[in-house]
Formats: C-alpha cells, structure tokens, sequence
C-alpha cells in the first residue's frame, strides 16, 4: 500500500495489513480506535475490547514485522509510550511508560525518558517516524517513487478515496489509501 497523506483508523489497518507499506516521509497513520455511534454522539469502546481489537490487529501486520508496542499504541489510547535514551551507552529504546517507571532508582541511571504517546489518545505517527520506530516500511514521496520502487515505469496504481458519512449524513474525506495493484502479492 501507499500512503500519501494519510491513513487513519481502518485505512490505517487496512494500509499496514499489506504485505509491504511504503509511505510519504510526512504521512499520518495510525489512531486505530474502535468508536460507537451512541445517542449523544460517537464513544470510544474501552477495557477487553480495545485489547482484543489490539490482538486482531497484531494477527493482521506481524508478517510485516512491526513493533508490538507501537502497533498496540496505535490502537489503545490508555497506553501510554516512552523513548528512553540512554546517555551512557547512546542508544535508543521505548517502552510502555508504566514499565518504566516501575524501574528502579539504579535502573534509570543514565536514561532519559521522553513521552511519545500520551494517554486519552491513541497513536498517529508519520512515515519518519515509523522509520525510526523500527517499522518495516519504504519512504517513498511520490507515485513515480513507487514505479521506481516496484521496478517499472508502468506500475498500475489504483487511488480509493475512503469516505464515510459525517454528521447529519455529509460526506467528509476520511483518508486516502492508494493501493498499487500486484504490490499486495509481493
């Protein structure tokens, strides 16, 4: 799949489903919630839900070899995600936030935790950042950079334009997904 603009809630798993995903460097992706159209308006569905929505989810991209963390994170907005740099050793490393803390005082020395993820809100990233996540994904910024990355000049790129009805039924653009045809069967 290819990921110019953005992809966002179904699009984003649909996107990540695919056997590769290649994405513009400042593309959004994520905020996989699950919402029900209640009488006052839309909910977020929480608890053993969101859990088992973050394991079918998990099922569906693992082939890609995704990070757990992030892919859960994109789906559960109580998670909450930190990046931890160590200063000693001059790496980089990220973890749920309570296990951070639940480290001790020794433990933390020398490393400096920053929040990614805050909760109430579950994660959107982009094309770079998913790089430096460890995602498995290609920067590609335009369909010329996809039939290069496919290796021809006539690579069939069929755009959809995902939309879903708003508020008192108008439409509003949901996000765009271009999927390249054969690219899915890599």
């Amino acid at each position: 799949a290819f990921v110019p603009r953005s992809a966002l809630s179904a699009a984003a798993w649909i996107a990540m489903s695919c056997q590769g995903l290649l994405i513009h460097p400042d593309a959004e992706i994520g905020n996989i919630q699950l919402l029900i159209e209640q009488y006052k308006g839309y909910e977020r569905v929480t608890g053993k839900v969101v859990t088992s929505l973050a394991e079918a989810l998990w099922t569906d991209v693992r082939h890609n070899g995704y990070p757990r963390l992030f892919v859960e994170a994109m789906v559960d907005p109580e998670m909450s995600v930190v990046e931890v740099n160590n200063r000693t050793l001059g790496t980089v490393s990220w973890m749920r936030s309570e296990d951070f803390a639940s480290l001790s005082e020794e433990q933390k020395w020398g490393l400096e935790p920053k929040t990614i993820t805050s909760k109430r809100m579950a994660l959107t990233t982009n094309g770079k950042d998913m790089m430096r996540f460890g995602f498995s994904v290609a920067l590609i910024r335009d369909h010329a950079g996809v039939a290069r990355f496919l290796g021809t000049q006539d690579a069939e790129v069929e755009i959809r334009k995902i939309e879903r009805r708003g508020i008192a039924g108008l439409e509003f653009d949901w996000s765009w997904l271009l999927v390249v045809a054969g690219f899915l069967f890599l």
